[in-house]
């Protein structure tokens, strides 16, 4: 069965609105099930912050993975 344009437009939209009311009532129905209050100051909140660094020599500079050293150098063909 081909869809037209526009049945394939309202078809995406659809699960796109059906995705935003699953996103919003997930939390709310996890913290209703289990009991539990939940707020959003207990979320972690990182902030992070560039500090460039003039005086560095390239090999004192982590590039790579953090669990293979020296992935980024010797990368596989």
């Amino acid at each position: 069965m081909q869809l037209s344009i526009h049945e394939t437009v309202m078809f995406i939209c659809s699960i796109e609105e059906d995705f935003v009311t699953w996103k919003e009532n997930l939390w709310p129905t996890v913290c209703q099930q289990f009991g539990i209050e939940g707020s959003e100051q207990g979320a972690v909140i990182r902030e992070y912050q560039l500090i460039e660094h003039q005086n560095m020599s390239a090999d004192a500079v982590f590039s790579g993975e953090p669990h293979r050293l020296g992935t980024y150098h010797n990368q596989k063909p």
